[in-house]
């Protein structure tokens, strides 16, 4: 069965084992193995709770069978005419893809965006990605532009696709 919550200081070392194993299977993720083997549980657990102190960023972690198996942020932005934006970061483990692990990840995360007064939502995605660029689709994300040559990714230069999801179509209040 499937869990989600948002990441408490005691998950740490479980994401910190979860995301040095996504890193090293999945190379769509911005960092490498090597840049990411000096993080401790305590650093991990210091983000969680940076995290749970703000009240337009989101960090939640996707359970599945006791394992964990996805996660994703929101992060909004830190001045008044950007803090209703958020970018979102997600992944999910290889065991568990294509179960509905990253669908109820975005479905949530969206939930929790309204609700928090986000009018906006937007990531980045390799533009060889096609996978990870229909489930975007899927979950209501258009491609709003392309930024050549953003990546080095295995030893050669690759575009990036800038995706975004409106929240509210009506204007803001002053």
């Amino acid at each position: 069965m499937l869990a989600l919550h948002p990441a408490r200081v005691e998950d740490a070392e479980a994401y910190l084992a979860f995301f040095a194993g996504l890193i090293a299977t999945a190379d769509t993720m911005l960092p490498t193995p090597q840049e990411y083997q000096s993080r401790t549980a305590a650093e991990i657990a210091s983000t969680f709770s940076r995290f749970a102190e703000q009240d337009n960023q989101l960090f939640l972690l996707a359970w599945q069978d006791g394992q964990l198996a996805g996660f994703i942020t929101v992060t909004g932005g830190m001045a008044r005419k950007n803090r209703g934006c958020g970018h979102i970061v997600a992944g999910v483990g290889a065991a568990f893809r294509r179960q509905g692990v990253a669908r109820a990840l975005f479905a949530a995360a969206e939930d929790w965006a309204r609700k928090a007064g986000f009018w906006r939502l937007e990531l980045t995605v390799m533009a060889h990605n096609e996978a990870a660029r229909q489930l975007y689709l899927a979950a209501g994300f258009t491609v709003e532009g392309c930024k050549r040559a953003a990546l080095c990714w295995d030893d050669r230069v690759v575009d990036e696709f800038l995706m975004g999801k409106v929240l509210l179509q009506a204007p803001l209040p002053a």
